[in-house]
């Protein structure tokens, strides 16, 4: 008698198939071909100019960052020509008749062919009437001939350029309606946030200090794991477990064990022990709630305009020059500010402590039935004991 399977939970089964999907970016012809479309060149000549400027600032005593990557210079001058000269936004396409404005009327869901959209949205014209249709991509490889979408097409295909690159690179999925990238940094040891949509590099609370948001679920996806990063991005730990109704503590770690499990079962035991002690320097990084910085309480929602070369950042009371070199030192200011804080807890790293606050966390089969939500213990920081002491 075969047994019956007992369905997932909505939440659940998105986060299998987000976590299947980022592996289309794997593909080695699809990253040569997005490459190719990368002014490579021009972005590294940028990016030493701007680390002469840096390194200029730093012996004056005008910038205290003292451990400039180039490849994190060329990551802002990657998100800055994205965002001003590759990609577009697209609230409500033009008619495609009369060029006149269009508003939204509703979905076409349309079968999966393979490189096609999952829907398109229909959008009536308000001066001649005519249907538009708008459809959602979601394979990077038409985006590369697209280029336009709203922030799951950006995400997708920003995630394609940097892997392109050969950055380790996650697509970060916010379940109250986000997406967008991080991107690993060998010399600060712990992930950037990428937001391509607002070209802002590594400032995480922006959206729940700047924007607002109540998050919930962050969810981060890439070719070797999938992670909860939902306390990288709040401040405000506890009052995120409290919206966690999606499922429980244990069901979201058992699934993304479950995920990471098969899907680090073919690499080798030291790639699998890299990824293990770099999961372990991320979760120290959740432990203690940060408060926002200045910068991430500024950053406000943007006017996206049609045209690809300009946005209009609004906020309260912060002006912006023009200077790329000064725009370049603002990115680093909120990059150093990060790093005091993980240098500051470097020594727990190397603290037997932790494997043993692992040990005891590790929950046990009664407590696994239990409802998890009351638990006030992040799901990544129990999957992280899961990891250390099998």
């Amino acid at each position: 008698m075969k047994q019956k399977k007992i369905p997932q939970q909505p939440f659940l089964q998105r986060v299998r198939n987000d976590f299947a999907a980022v592996l289309r970016c794997e593909d080695k012809a699809l990253q040569c071909k997005a490459r190719a479309l990368i002014p490579v060149r021009d972005l590294e000549i940028a990016a030493e100019r701007s680390m002469r400027s840096l390194q200029k600032a730093v012996k004056s005593g005008q910038n205290k960052e003292s451990d400039v990557d180039i490849q994190e210079l060329v990551l802002l001058e990657l998100l800055f020509w994205f965002k001003n000269s590759f990609f577009s936004w697209v609230d409500s396409p033009e008619c495609s008749k009369c060029n006149g404005p269009t508003k939204f009327v509703g979905h076409r869901i349309i079968p999966d062919n393979g490189k096609q959209s999952y829907r398109n949205e229909v959008y009536v014209c308000e001066l001649c009437q005519a249907q538009t249709l708008f459809p959602r991509y979601s394979d990077p490889e038409k985006l590369l001939e697209t280029r336009r979408g709203r922030c799951g097409e950006w995400a997708n295909c920003f995630m394609l350029m940097c892997r392109s690159l050969g950055w380790d690179t996650r697509c970060v999925v916010d379940e109250t309606d986000h997406l967008w990238t991080e991107v690993y940094s060998g010399i600060r040891g712990r992930w950037l946030h990428c937001d391509p949509c607002e070209n802002v590099c590594d400032a995480p609370l922006m959206y729940e200090a700047g924007w607002g948001k109540q998050l919930s679920y962050v969810m981060a996806y890439s070719r070797d794991e999938v992670q909860d990063v939902t306390w990288r991005y709040s401040s405000q730990h506890d009052r995120v477990l409290e919206r966690r109704t999606a499922c429980s503590e244990a069901e979201l770690l058992a699934t993304m064990m479950e995920l990471r499990t098969a899907r680090q079962r073919c690499l080798s035991a030291a790639r699998r022990t890299h990824l293990t002690r770099r999961l372990l320097g991320e979760l120290v990084e959740f432990l203690t709630p940060r408060q926002p910085t200045d910068n991430e309480r500024k950053h406000y929602l943007q006017i996206r305009t049609t045209s690809s070369q300009f946005t209009v950042l609004l906020s309260q009371s912060l002006e912006f020059t023009v200077s790329r070199t000064t725009d370049l030192q603002r990115q680093f200011t909120v990059l150093e500010l990060g790093s005091l804080q993980l240098r500051s807890t470097a020594l727990e790293l190397r603290s037997l402590q932790l494997r043993s606050t692992a040990l005891e966390l590790r929950p046990s089969d009664a407590d696994a039935d239990a409802d998890a939500h009351s638990s006030r213990t992040p799901a990544g920081l129990l999957a992280l004991a899961f990891s250390l002491t099998e």
